[in-house]
């Protein structure tokens, strides 16, 4: 009788700890799409009143030096959003925890330094920057600020709500000071340092806090080179991954930047960023689960395959139903946001919102099976050849599209990639059933 008390209450405990367990990561969830809003969705508000404040040329060469910084801060990241967490989400030792956070931020501090040769390069060669070269030097640190944040920390460790704070405040900083201090007159100088100082501030507070948290195990020196390159040595196949999709992503943007005028790069990179608002929910919602499949994995838990097929599903139709809203939603929306620069971008916008199911489906692929399963390598082929690809595609659909080519070019991308990736993952089941049946 005892007995089964006991198996009731373990049982019990169980259901209680699952539960606890589901909440935790709708909650991660949660605050990971929090947090992006603030540090992307939000800045979407800048885009009107500088679109209104600032001339078709400054507006172009803004929303240029955005683009490239995202392109340093993915860099600088250098994927290890994923790749530390899931070091961080499998070590037990807190000892372990802030040795692999000091050697990522020591890796990170080295990206940076080595990001400053393709900044000058592109203050030397890139025509949008050569009327207004400052804004090079500031793709480059917002690229650098970005890249330095410790996210990576905070998603292992299941504790997101700080960034999300320290992001929401940023960004209502960055929305108030531009809207204050920014006019046309000024906008060469003021704008700068109205969007770099709330950057600069949310890094360092969140970089600090990390260190409190991890109180006496931090470690007591500043830097070196051997933890640096351990860190990019463990992480270079995840980097690989995330610099190859670069290369079809950001990369038509920047290369755009060398054969059209400012103003019509505003309007692309303008569609752009909403598309990469939308698309970041989802790279959020991956990164918030990514941990907890991984901890899965790792303790053997049976229910971890349901968990991807109805995650899955899910996020697919998400990709689904927020291509056919976006599509609809685009001529109102880009009016809104953007004014005389709606014809042209709410064109690029329809063609580029076909890329959200694509996205969906790659996206569950790689980050629920396949990077969860270790095989970075089998999913870092598949992205060099599409970014391989991607590069000669967009110059010739630009030369004979215009700015929409490289909308078409990244459509056409996005989709084989996530065909080639579903046969992939169909033929690896198919396999293990041939095998289990034996």
């Amino acid at each position: 009788m005892s007995f089964k008390i006991q198996e009731k209450k373990l049982e019990n405990f169980k259901l209680t700890f699952l539960n606890r367990s589901s909440q935790l990561l709708a909650i991660n969830i949660l605050l990971a799409n929090f947090a992006y809003a603030a540090r992307l969705v939000m800045p979407l508000l800048l885009l009107p009143l500088l679109s209104n404040r600032l001339s078709a040329s400054s507006y172009g060469a803004y929303m240029y030096a955005m683009a490239v910084a995202q392109w340093f801060g993915m860099l600088i990241e250098f994927g290890f959003n994923l790749s530390a967490t899931r070091r961080i989400s499998a070590a037990s030792d807190p000892i372990e925890v802030a040795l692999i956070v000091a050697e990522t931020q020591d890796a990170r501090i080295t990206l940076a330094v080595f990001a400053t040769m393709p900044a000058v390069a592109m203050l030397l060669w890139s025509p949008q920057f050569a009327l207004m070269p400052q804004w090079a030097g500031v793709a480059w640190l917002y690229g650098v600020l970005t890249g330095l944040v410790p996210q990576f920390y905070y998603q292992g460790t299941h504790r997101l709500r700080d960034v999300a704070i320290a992001e929401l405040v940023g960004a209502v900083a960055t929305l108030v000071l531009v809207t204050i201090f920014v006019d046309g007159l000024n906008q060469g100088v003021v704008l700068p340092v109205t969007i770099l100082l709330p950057r600069l501030i949310t890094t360092i507070y969140l970089t600090f806090r990390m260190q409190r948290t991890l109180g006496k195990n931090r470690r007591a020196g500043f830097y070196t080179f051997v933890g640096a390159r351990r860190s990019l040595f463990s992480g270079m196949s995840l980097f690989k991954f995330q610099i190859y999709a670069s290369f079809y992503t950001s990369f038509n943007v920047i290369v755009a930047g060398y054969f059209f005028s400012s103003a019509e790069i505003g309007a692309y990179a303008s569609a752009d960023r909403i598309m990469r608002a939308s698309l970041g929910f989802f790279n959020q919602i991956s990164s918030a689960i990514f941990p907890k499949f991984v901890s899965m994995r790792a303790s053997g838990n049976q229910a971890l395959h349901k968990a991807r097929l109805l995650v899955g599903l899910c996020m697919i139709g998400l990709g689904v139903a927020g291509a056919v809203a976006l599509w609809f939603a685009a001529p109102v929306l880009v009016r809104l946001l953007f004014g005389d620069l709606h014809e042209l971008t709410g064109e690029i916008l329809r063609i580029q919102v076909a890329v959200l199911p694509a996205i969906a489906i790659s996206s569950v692929i790689s980050f629920y099976f396949l990077l969860v399963e270790g095989q970075d390598r089998v999913l870092n082929r598949v992205i060099l050849t599409a970014a391989v690809v991607n590069v000669p595609l967009c110059l010739y659909l630009i030369g004979h599209q215009g700015l929409k080519g490289g909308a078409i070019s990244w459509v056409v991308v996005e989709w084989a990639i996530s065909t080639i990736l579903s046969v992939i993952i169909f033929q690896q089941y198919k396999a293990a059933a041939v095998v289990i049946s034996n």
